[in-house]
């Protein structure tokens, strides 16, 4: 499955110049449409053209028409996930769907943003494969996920064992609860430079090859995003407790 959100529906790009170049829809086009609108026969050609008196008249409203025009295309573009620019846009739709759990974090990009929100909207949920492939997505590595009371996870004694490997011991005391241990990634690439790994790079306080800034922080996924993506697909009723590291 891919973890990028891919979405089946695209809003309708803008019109592509025509070919004498003006733009369709735009203050020169509207002022053509209502010169055309107009008893042709009430004006010369030299007032219908441009720089001509009834096209200087005309180019007011054109002008206003185009900038309607354009903030409908805006206002269409903000109400799909797929097209909205803005994170404030993105903000509301996140808030239709998901109330106040999915705010947009420092730092994020619209694309970032939106691909969350997409992913969020069409993850499975309620299964403990759900859980894994939330996490998996969210920090680009597989959880350990163990519940106490699964043979699976934690073996039976009634077969073959050896203590050659790690191992996990059980509680059939602990129904409907799990535990999943998980680690953010090991590295970060901060928006205007390389990944920071050690402090043998050209590192400083004031200008250098390698520092830290406000954009590597805003990339390190904050606790309460991964619990949110573990609320929104674990079962009802069940606990699931976390090491995040």
């Amino acid at each position: 499955m891919s973890s990028t959100y891919s979405p089946n529906f695209l809003f309708e790009p803008p019109p592509a110049p025509s070919s004498d170049g003006s733009i369709p829809f735009g203050p020169d086009d509207f002022a053509s449409r209502i010169i055309q609108l107009l008893p042709q026969a009430w004006f010369n050609d030299a007032a219908k053209a441009p720089g001509g008196n009834l096209w200087a008249i005309v180019s007011g409203f054109a002008t206003s028409d185009a900038d309607i025009y354009t903030r409908i295309g805006a206002l269409g573009r903000s109400l799909r996930l797929n097209s909205a620019e803005t994170l404030e846009d993105l903000a509301v739709i996140a808030k239709d769907f998901f109330g106040a759990s999915l705010p947009p974090l420092d730092g994020e990009s619209p694309d970032a943003y939106r691909n969350r929100i997409g992913l969020r909207l069409f993850l499975p949920g309620g299964t403990r494969d759900a859980l894994r492939v939330a996490l998996t997505r969210l920090l680009g590595q597989a959880p350990v996920i163990v519940e106490p009371w699964n043979p699976g996870d934690c073996g039976a004694w009634d077969g073959p064992l050896g203590w050659d490997g790690p191992g996990l011991w059980g509680d059939l005391d602990l129904p409907w609860q799990g535990f999943v241990q998980t680690k953010r990634p090991s590295s970060s690439i901060a928006a205007d430079g390389p990944v920071i790994g050690a402090w043998d790079g050209l590192a400083g306080w004031d200008q250098s090859f390698l520092g830290f800034n406000d954009a590597l922080r805003s990339q390190i996924t904050p606790d309460s995003v991964v619990y949110d993506a573990i609320n929104a697909v674990k079962p009802e009723g069940v606990t699931v407790w976390v090491q995040l590291s």
